[in-house]
């Protein structure tokens, strides 16, 4: 890059040339290659807005050392809704997934995410047999705490998750989803309590189907209210493992 006007730029202006070039309009999808399961060894891959993402590493040493690790930092990966499916009926650990994603991008670049977000699909507030990837409450808040530890453990991630309750509504004769976003799974308890709050407006605005975001919300106040009986349960397993 010798002889690149690009070298004569500040070093603070370069990194920000590399940021905009490495940073995608959308977040990086993972998912399982070729409809594979996603718990499956070498199964996972990443899908980007730009055909090739990393080409810019590769066009000489000085750049691909000064690009480093931007395209883990400043981008979000978001698992698909399959993430969960499957769990169904396994007892294969929620975050398989997240390990193999560290497996095949590396443990350093790994450990400089700090967007990540999970969708998970249908947790029903009826009864779930009539879907094969189907969550009860109980399940989805299960996953969602196993989801939790694992975050804990890494620094910089900021690993959230967006919920589907499918909700009964008997007035109506059919099920409502209600969609929920978690931002924060670290703090489980604000996430909840927010994310309750605001299905609480949106159900207040709703004409048709208030009493299916009054179920959901009331579901994840229920869970929020219940998360310091859990961590004291949880410091307790650990003092006497």
């Amino acid at each position: 890059m010798d002889a690149s006007p690009l070298q004569r730029l500040a070093p603070e202006l370069r990194n920000r040339i590399w940021e905009l070039a490495l940073t995608q309009a959308d977040p990086v999808k993972v998912h399982g290659k070729n409809g594979r399961n996603v718990a499956e060894p070498g199964a996972l891959a990443i899908t980007t807005t730009d055909s090739h993402p990393l080409a810019l590493r590769q066009t000489c040493r000085q750049i691909s050392s000064e690009c480093g690790r931007l395209f883990y930092i400043h981008n979000s990966f978001t698992f698909p809704a399959t993430f969960f499916d499957h769990l169904a009926g396994s007892k294969t650990p929620v975050c398989q997934p997240l390990s193999a994603l560290a497996a095949i991008i590396g443990a350093e670049n790994a450990a400089v995410i700090r967007a990540v977000k999970v969708l998970c699909r249908e947790v029903r507030m009826d009864d779930p047999v009539d879907t094969a990837y189907a969550f009860t409450p109980e399940s989805a808040l299960r996953c969602l705490w196993e989801l939790h530890d694992y975050a804990a453990g890494r620094e910089h991630w900021h690993l959230g998750a967006i919920v589907e309750f499918w909700v009964p509504v008997q007035r109506l004769r059919k099920t409502v989803k209600c969609v929920v976003e978690l931002k924060e799974l670290t703090d489980m308890k604000r996430s909840l309590t927010d994310a309750a709050t605001k299905l609480e407006m949106v159900g207040a605005g709703s004409k048709l189907q208030p009493h299916g975001f009054d179920i959901a919300a009331s579901t994840l106040r229920m869970w929020a209210s219940g998360i310091e009986d859990e961590e004291i349960e949880r410091s307790d397993d650990r003092m006497y493992d």
